[in-house]
Formats: C-alpha cells, structure tokens, sequence
C-alpha cells in the first residue's frame, strides 16, 4: 500500500474511533444526567384530575351530568341536591395554590343557595379552603383556593344546586277541521350549562363546559333508565351522523367504534321541617357512576347525514 494510503486510513481510523468515543461519551453522559435528575425529583411534575362522583371530566368537550333523586323542587317545597366535584393530585409533585372557579347563569339560583354551609370533605376542613363569591349581569361566580394538595390527596367538593326538573310533559289543547276538540301530548328534555376552571401554580389552566339534567329517581341504578339519558344519548348520536356524509360515516361505521360517556349522580335526601315548611336536602354523601354508549349507529346510516 502507498506511504499516502496508510497515512489516509490511519487518520480515517483515528476519526471513526474519536467519533464512537464521543457517542458513548454522551450516551453515558446522558444517562447518568437522566438518573440524577430522577433521583433529585427535577423530572417530577404536579398534575390535576377533576371529576364527579369519581369518575374523570373530559376538558375541552362537554360533559353531560344527569342528577337523580326521589324528590323535584318545586316553589312550595324547595328540593336541593349536591354534585360531588373531585380534585387530586395525580403529579409527584405537590399542587400549590390550587384555584377552582365556578359559572353559573342566573337559572340556577345559585346565589340563593349561599346560605348552606359548604360540604367538604377529605384531609382538609371547610377553613382551610376559601371561598369567595361574585356577580356580574346574568352570571354567579363562586371560586374556592387552597394553599397545598400533596400527591395522591383527594379534595371533595359538592355544590348545591335546587334538583328542578329538566323535563316538560305538556298537553296542548287542539280544534280539528271537524270542530272536534283533542289534546296532543308533548315531552321536551333540555339541559341547564356552566363551567368550571382550575388551575395550579405548576400546571396550566383547564376548562370544563358541564351541562346538568334533573330527573326523578330512587336509585343510581335507576337512572339507566331514565328517558331523560335516552334523549341525550339519541342526540348526540344524530349529532354526529349530521356532520359526516353517507361515505364518511359509513367508514366510520366500519373502522372504527368511538364512545362517549354520561356522569350519573345519585343524591340522597333529608326531610327537613321549619317554620312550617318542608326542605329536602342532600345527605353528605352522593353516588356516581358513568354510561359508555356508542356514537355510530347503522340504524342512522340512511338518515340524517351531511
């Protein structure tokens, strides 16, 4: 081999070494950074999850929450209900500063409720989350702070709300063309919205568009059954068969089986007597479950699309 040769593959040689040297170098390097930045905690994050009667909001959708008890408000005999609002501390790290916020429109009546002491539970008394409430036009602002939420804990909230409800059985009087006079029967459900913010020092800003049903019920069982759910999950089924045309959700029908869940909240009452006057309200604590129901249907294939 010429002298020039050797001396070009002795400097390739010596290239490719120092090459292989520096990637081990840093591989190493950054694996021993890796391990002390999990054993000094700086990888730790604080994180937050908020849900209903233990089961997980969905942010940036809406969530659908059918309230059931054995009693309905109405103007002679106030009834009011609870939502058990949770919040944890799902992070490694501490969430500090926690702020919680709550819009409400006027429907709700909610700054009539101020009077009741607020229901809080888990390892933290009613004095040490604060409370503060505001108005502006047609919306109740009701905010709650706590200074620290440690990793694991569970804070529980359950705001009041009056147990009005969400659907209207009617009889419209009717003359036909023959002077006969019938009545037709209608039913109407609708949902009542607000929302709720919650944010911590160390994590972002997440909002939640919450839409509340009232339904009459004696178990959390049964309100599997209640019309009310039916309607919604009929809804929002035709919901998304509209958008999508008969090629789109025929595909979607064929690859793929997107779910959507409904929080359901049971809420116990007490009978309460004063002044003459008869009170329901909640007992401490309330029950939660969730339904799983389908978004496609072949049944809609040929109907109501895009």
């Amino acid at each position: 081999m010429p002298s020039y040769d050797r001396k070009n593959y002795v400097v390739s040689a010596l290239a490719l070494l120092v090459s292989v040297g520096s990637v081990t170098l840093t591989y190493y390097g950054n694996q021993a950074s890796w391990q002390i930045a999990q054993e000094s905690g700086s990888l730790d994050k604080a994180a937050l999850e908020i849900g209903v009667g233990g089961v997980s909001l969905v942010a940036g959708k809406d969530n659908f929450i059918l309230v059931g008890a054995t009693e309905m408000s109405t103007r002679r005999t106030p009834v009011v209900g609870a939502i058990p609002f949770t919040f944890r501390s799902s992070g490694k790290k501490s969430l500090d500063t926690l702020l919680v916020g709550f819009q409400y429109h006027e429907l709700f009546n909610r700054k009539t409720l101020e009077a009741l002491e607020p229901n809080v539970s888990g390892p933290y008394s009613a004095a040490e989350l604060k409370k503060t409430t505001s108005s502006e036009s047609k919306r109740f602002f009701v905010s709650y702070s706590l200074g620290m939420l440690n990793p694991g804990v569970t804070l529980r909230v359950s705001e009041p709300l009056f147990l009005e409800e969400t659907n209207v059985r009617e009889e419209v009087p009717v003359t036909t063309k023959e002077g006969v006079n019938i009545t037709i029967p209608f039913e109407l459900s609708f949902s009542k919205n607000f929302g709720l913010v919650a944010s911590a020092r160390d994590t972002q800003v997440i909002g939640y568009s919450l839409s509340i049903s009232v339904d009459r019920a004696s178990s959390l069982e049964s309100l599997l059954k209640s019309p009310q759910l039916k309607s919604h999950v009929s809804r929002r089924q035709l919901d998304v068969r509209k958008e999508l045309s008969w090629p789109a959700y025929l595909a979607a029908l064929i690859t793929s089986s997107p779910k959507e869940q409904a929080i359901l909240v049971y809420v116990p009452l007490t009978k309460v007597e004063a002044s003459e006057r008869v009170v329901f309200g909640p007992t401490p604590r309330q029950e939660g479950g969730q339904v799983r129901f389908e978004l496609l249907r072949w049944g809609l294939l040929f109907g109501g699309g895009a």
